[in-house]
């Protein structure tokens, strides 16, 4: 349970109030001198959840109501109590942002009941003092975790209406820690029961060692179900692997003949392409030396004529013209097929560089080839389908083997399970076996273990308060008195005797968060006898409340001081006066209504 708000309403225009305070997540403290009203406020908090508090005259003519927001089980609740002689207590619970009434009540009883089925008690029903029935109310077991101003500091367990029940401070401190009760109502009817339960539990262990037994070998003892399971993983990925890879090598062989057929077939394209070229490079050569043939005649031609001129003065005339046509045509003749020489070799030209790349190009579709050819031979030969197929059948084996294994070490667990789990409840009830028992019974397991585990948490939490002129270490005993050395708790008293209630209430609630046992969820305390103490020892006492806080979910610590401030961080709260009243600052006074 989680306290959220706190708020004490005012009983008309001119009553008193608080207004809405809010609690801090792991400390919240009212810092006020003496007089402010501390006390009416802290007290609001368990009053408003059915512990008795006693306000003053003038606080109940004023005050309407205490109201308690709290979260409780994933959902908002407000417990509203009026502050009147009659026990009266409205439950709401808040559905889509708004509170609606859930439950009325109208005695201790009932509600004690119900808010105890909410934080997580199952609460047996006890004897009282005259061994008739009695059940645990909120004011008998609140004084555990709420220590008042009056007397709370003067014994480990001070309830405000007196005792009732037989062993009262012993039964509620068996219930805070989980442990059967000591004197139920209907004991010897109960005894019976537990006996026959018992009874039943060692038959059942009996079956079911005897199964384990059957089951038990070396092989199951040391098999590891998760690495079990991780075995039939990896073998089912492996089968798989192997029948994919049966169906792959197929269509893989497939795929390599069609592609090497589709290289051959262009490798013989590129090949009848790369001949045809050469024939054509061949023929631009032929006709390349044609064609050199008539211009090395012309030229003979030409320097023929131009000798016969210079060797025959037919003409004394310059320009008489008798050769001139010859020698215009010669010109012309002789330029044509100098052009056709020059494109024919730019011919050759593209004709050798399409050549060299279709060379190239055949060269490496005949790598290409060749390796397929290689890889297509190598794969044939070494398929093994039958090979495969056997590895997938051994694998296969040892899969269904691996599944056997797994399943009987699963039904082994189980059943070991069971088995601990039956032990744990046959010690419960011979727990309370012995409890029911007359004296001189067996010793209650739980009981001691308990004893022993809040003796050295009691240690710890003096040496943290620091607890001086003590003697020796802190003991308990069956019915949870404390013990200092062999001293009992009466025999101390002022700053000692307050450090040691502090202590022991603080020891109690680390125990209860360590095992993960119900909780209310909180501690109260109202002005602990500051006197008494030194503001160091109780700044330490504080500061480490504030660790276990921000240790365990939902656990508060509320507590009201005059000269001692504590210097908390964002997750706590510190309530001071809201309300002058004269030279005074008050917790109550006329709230304003906008």
């Amino acid at each position: 349970m989680e306290l959220l708000t706190l708020e004490i309403t005012p009983s008309g225009p001119f009553g008193w109030g608080s207004g809405q305070l809010e609690f801090g997540k792991g400390i919240t403290q009212l810092y006020a001198k003496t007089g402010s009203g501390k006390t009416p406020v802290i007290s609001a908090v368990s009053y408003a959840l059915g512990y008795h508090h006693e306000f003053r005259n003038d606080i109940v003519e004023k005050c309407h109501s205490a109201r308690l927001e709290v979260g409780l089980l994933g959902s908002r609740f407000l417990f509203e109590r009026l502050l009147s002689d009659t026990f009266k207590i409205y439950v709401y619970e808040e559905m889509d942002g708004a509170y609606y009434l859930n439950q009325l009540f109208d005695n201790e009883k009932d509600f004690s009941g119900f808010l105890f089925e909410k934080i997580g008690y199952k609460m047996p029903v006890l004897s009282t003092t005259q061994s008739k029935q009695a059940s645990v109310y909120i004011n008998t077991f609140f004084p555990l975790f709420v220590l008042n101003q009056l007397s709370g500091y003067n014994d480990l367990y001070k309830p405000l209406k007196g005792s009732f029940i037989k062993d009262q401070s012993s039964e509620m401190m068996r219930i805070a820690l989980g442990i059967s009760a000591k004197n139920p109502f209907g004991k010897n009817k109960i005894l019976k029961i537990y006996q026959t339960r018992s009874e039943a539990i060692n038959e059942r262990l009996v079956s079911l060692r005897g199964v384990q037994a059957q089951l038990s070998t070396k092989e199951i003892e040391l098999a590891n179900v998760d690495e079990l399971m991780q075995e039939e993983e990896d073998l089912k990925t492996r089968i798989e692997t192997l029948r994919s890879q049966d169906k792959d090598e197929d269509f893989g062989l497939k795929n390599l003949r069609v592609a090497i057929n589709r290289k051959s077939e262009v490798l013989s394209g590129l090949v009848r392409e790369s001949r045809k070229i050469n024939s054509r490079k061949l023929s631009n050569e032929r006709i390349r030396e044609e064609i050199s043939g008539e211009i090395f005649t012309l030229s003979l031609n030409e320097e023929a004529a131009s000798a016969f001129r210079k060797s025959m003065d037919i003409c004394q005339n310059n320009n008489c013209g008798i050769f001139a046509e010859e020698t215009k045509g010669y010109g012309k003749e002789l330029l044509y097929l100098k052009d056709q020489i020059k494109n024919m070799e730019s011919t050759y030209k593209l004709l050798s560089e399409e050549g060299e790349d279709i060379s190239f190009e055949i060269s490496r579709l005949e790598v290409d080839i060749k390796r397929d050819k290689e890889l297509l031979s190598d794969v044939t030969e070494k398929k093994g389908i039958d090979q495969i197929a056997a590895l997938a059948k051994e694998l296969s084996s040892r899969l269904v083997d691996i599944n056997l294994l797994k399943g009987r070490r699963e039904k082994y667990d189980e059943i070991s399970e069971s088995i601990i789990k039956l032990e744990s409840e046959r010690n419960e009830v011979l727990d309370s076996i012995s409890d029911l028992k007359p004296s001189g019974g067996e010793k209650n397991i739980l009981l001691e273990k308990r004893r022993r585990q809040l003796e050295g948490y009691i240690d710890r939490w003096l040496e943290i308060i620091g607890t001086r002129n003590t003697y020796g270490s802190a003991s308990v005993d069956k019915d949870f008195k404390l013990l200092i050395g062999e001293e009992k708790l009466s025999q101390f008293g002022g700053a000692t005797l307050t450090r040691m209630v502090l202590a022991f209430h603080a020891a109690l609630i680390e125990l209860i968060l360590v095992e993960k046992l119900p909780f209310p969820g909180f501690l109260i305390l109202d002005t602990p006898k500051q006197h008494e103490l030194e503001n160091e020892d109780f700044d330490k006492y504080i500061k480490e409340l504030k660790v276990l806080s921000a240790t365990y979910k939902h656990v508060q610590f509320i507590f009201s001081a005059t000269s001692y401030l504590y210097d908390g961080d964002d997750k706590d709260k510190c309530w001071r006066p809201g309300f002058a009243i004269g030279a005074d600052n008050m917790y109550l006074g006329q709230v304003r209504v906008d």
